[in-house]
């Protein structure tokens, strides 16, 4: 894992933490801009979802705007059913987001492989 210049957010509740303090388990996911990782902090042990993601690809893409609202959205949500955010760290070449990490993957990659949920599924996530 790479040294993280600084903390760049953390949740207020939320003991100070570097990128050092987590452990990576496994791979979860493959993006457009990164990767995301089920790592563990090494003191809490609670298990996080760490998005890494790359500043270059992010650049040539032109989706700063993109990312800095993602982050805002994440680093305020509170809610029991919708995934939140603790920690961002950053490095010269990376942007590390570490989110709740849920069991079962995005909604939207389910949507994608099923086109279209069927109605009894649907209320069940909107429920």
């Amino acid at each position: 894992m790479r040294t993280a210049q600084k903390t760049e957010f953390q949740k207020k509740n939320m003991q100070a933490s570097t990128l050092e303090d987590f452990q990576m388990l496994k791979i979860v996911g493959k993006g457009t801009f990164g990767k995301v990782f089920q790592v563990i902090h090494t003191r809490t042990k609670k298990v996080y979802a760490m998005k890494c993601i790359r500043k270059d690809v992010v650049i040539k893409n032109e989706s700063m705007d993109s990312l800095k609202l993602e982050k805002e959205i994440l680093y305020e949500v509170n809610h029991p059913f919708i995934v939140g955010m603790d920690y961002v760290f950053s490095d010269a070449d990376r942007i590390y987001f570490l989110m709740d990490f849920i069991e079962g993957g995005e909604l939207f990659r389910h949507l994608v492989k099923v086109r279209r949920f069927q109605h009894e599924a649907a209320k069940f996530m909107i429920a």
